[in-house]
């Protein structure tokens, strides 16, 4: 005969376990929410503004990220340009089809942008070139124009990535340097002409927020 007395008292032990449980796991979210005992380090570039909650690279509008990844300059002829460093996230946020190459092959893919305002572009894009470690020049494997008119040309550029290891913008890990140039007629490369990355991207500072007065 089953005692039935013990069932309050089994029922009881249950619900103490049970919640005691729940407690330690509370403890525990808390602490990692918190910035205590088992949190994990933010990463460089996701951590929060003062005053906000949610991660800067998940607040990026598709405008702030074209800020921190956007490098402006003079190319041959005068021509303005602009090169944008586009890693995997830059096709998630703008809801662009990445290259498959990308998917393939360790690749360095950028965005290159020429505008005149008197007279037309050339008929081909200008020459642009990777910067290596040992300072020698590498050229991009494909160079695909996606779109232009007499004023505007826009020009999607991959390069092989010489880097050893996977490439991701918001590696905490040891700091690296992208360089572009792109050289003028006669071979010049200046300040003007050469354009810069340096990983991990420091987005919390292309928020709008950073900047006193800026607007979307």
């Amino acid at each position: 005969m089953v005692d039935q007395s013990a069932r309050p008292r089994q029922r009881t032990r249950s619900l103490v376990a049970h919640g005691g449980a729940i407690g330690i796991l509370a403890v525990v979210l808390g602490a990692c929410s918190s910035g205590g005992p088992g949190a994990a380090p933010p990463i460089a570039g996701t951590g929060t503004v003062a005053g906000a909650s949610t991660p800067v690279a998940e607040r990026l509008s598709p405008r702030d990220l074209a800020t921190a990844l956007k490098r402006s300059g003079v190319g041959p002829d005068q021509v303005a340009i602009d090169l944008t460093y586009a890693p995997p996230m830059f096709f998630e946020i703008t809801e662009l089809v990445p290259p498959p190459e990308m998917s393939e092959q360790p690749t360095l893919a950028f965005m290159l942008e020429e505008t005149v305002h008197d007279g037309s572009l050339s008929d081909a894009p200008p020459t642009v070139l990777l910067v290596l470690e040992d300072n020698q020049r590498a050229t991009p494997y494909q160079v695909l124009i996606t779109a232009t008119d007499p004023h505007h040309r826009t020009t999607r550029l991959l390069f092989a990535d010489p880097g050893s290891r996977p490439l991701d913008p918001m590696d905490p890990g040891p700091e690296r340097v992208l360089t572009l140039i792109v050289p003028f007629a006669d071979g010049t490369v200046s300040a003007g002409n050469t354009f810069a990355w340096r990983l991990p991207l420091d987005l919390a500072a292309s928020m709008p927020s950073a900047s006193p007065g800026a607007s979307k």
